[in-house]
């Protein structure tokens, strides 16, 4: 099967606010005053990206039971799609970070109906 999407959307961050107040020092390493300014629903999207999974299924017979053996390429060319993006507003400026799926993975799997 081949799969083609057209990227995940995802909120996109616009930028931080910092409010000074009288009497409190921003050099003290504190994070009061700071606010991230969230951009609206869906204002991003991941790339595009597509993937071919190939399964291939033999089916016969068990001790005279019904069984089945596959053999799967799940994402057979390992193209890596982002999956979600992380940020970490702890940082100053925040740390951005991009998780991508698992690239090529083959599995085998082995059933019998009793």
């Amino acid at each position: 099967s081949w799969r083609f999407n057209t990227g995940q959307g995802f909120i996109q961050s616009n930028g931080i606010i910092r409010h000074y107040y009288a009497d409190f020092d921003p050099s003290a390493g504190s994070d009061y005053g700071r606010a991230i300014v969230n951009g609206s629903k869906n204002n991003y999207r991941f790339p595009e990206d597509h993937k071919l999974d190939i399964t291939l299924t033999w089916n016969h017979l068990f001790i005279g039971m019904p069984a089945k053996l596959n053999l799967s390429i799940f994402n057979v060319y390992s193209r890596r799609p982002y999956w979600m993006r992380i940020v970490n507003e702890e940082e100053d400026p925040p740390e951005i970070n991009d998780v991508k799926l698992l690239p090529i993975l083959p599995l085998v799997s082995y059933e019998v109906r009793f």
